[in-house]
């Protein structure tokens, strides 16, 4: 089984908003990653993929905590887009060297923090 990383194949009655849950980010950052979409609430058709990240280049310098800093992400948001590539065990800061050379996705969270004011 090969899979895409970074990609979302959309499923009946998915939004860039449900999508963006998924992941702790929200649908205008989706948006951003896919310029083919003219609108972010464009309608998206089952079957298509949507960008969900960007990909990465792993350097053998590289950890957890540096790309969560560097990317203002999480390890948890780390984990769940390269699901199966990091292990559990590893600690936030040991290096990637396992990983170097290889790609990951990483979804920066460019809101972090921001809360609408719904007044």
């Amino acid at each position: 089984v090969e899979v895409d990383s970074c990609r979302w194949y959309v499923a009946p009655g998915d939004t860039l908003s449900s999508i963006a849950e998924h992941f702790g980010s929200n649908y205008v950052q989706l948006w951003s990653l896919n310029p083919t979409l003219e609108s972010p609430d464009e309608a998206l058709a089952a079957g298509d993929s949507v960008n969900v990240g960007h990909l990465y280049s792993v350097r053998d310098t590289d950890n957890l905590r540096y790309l969560s800093v560097q990317f203002a992400t999480t390890r948890a948001t780390l984990e769940l887009l390269n699901f199966g590539a990091i292990d559990k065990a590893w600690g936030d800061k040991d290096p990637l060297t396992s990983l170097a050379g290889t790609y990951m996705c990483i979804l920066p969270h460019s809101c972090f923090g921001y809360e609408p004011d719904v007044a």
